[in-house]
């Protein structure tokens, strides 16, 4: 049960990071809805973090993108939660009281976020190649699809030929 509480901990913990990074974002990279923030729009961004890294990895519209788009988000997911159940349990080995308890397990979360962020980074480059891999074994690309790509060259090529054969006269 622990365990979910850390992992719910993470999930929110990203989803302000993100909305924090949002909102320091200026110019034309700034997110549509950090134009007029409102509290209700930094919730549903808190709520839906991971749709980004999933709608970034959209080539096509199968099964393999979105298993390819959450490769990210569990390793960070993970990341974080190693991270607070570290913080929490070394907090518990020093004191009884859950007020200092929680005291300690945020300041040592936030000291460990510098030290942890790269070092996971560094971790997480070889697990995520591993589970990509076996995304890759399980999912494979479709041949036919490889096939267009390599003969028709780029995107738009293949959109102006297929749109060619529709406007064509039909003999």
């Amino acid at each position: 049960m622990e365990i979910a509480a850390y992992v719910l901990l993470a999930y929110v913990f990203i989803g302000l990071a993100t909305v924090t990074k949002d909102l320091a974002t200026g110019g034309i990279d700034r997110p549509f809805w950090a134009m007029r923030p409102t509290l209700a729009k930094a919730i549903f961004i808190i709520l839906t973090w991971p749709m980004r890294s999933i709608v970034a990895t959209q080539i096509d519209d199968s099964v393999r993108s979105y298993a390819l788009g959450l490769v990210a988000p569990i390793c960070q997911l993970i990341t974080i939660t190693i991270l607070i159940w570290g913080a929490y349990s070394a907090a518990e080995l020093v004191f009884d009281n859950i007020f200092l308890q929680l005291v300690l397990a945020i300041f040592i979360a936030l000291v460990g976020v510098f030290f942890v962020m790269p070092l996971g980074l560094l971790i997480g480059i070889p697990v995520s190649l591993v589970l990509v891999w076996i995304i890759d074994i399980f999912l494979p690309r479709k041949k036919k699809r490889i096939e267009k790509l390599r003969s028709g060259g780029s995107f738009p090529t293949l959109l102006s030929a297929s749109f060619a054969s529709f406007t064509r006269p039909s003999k």
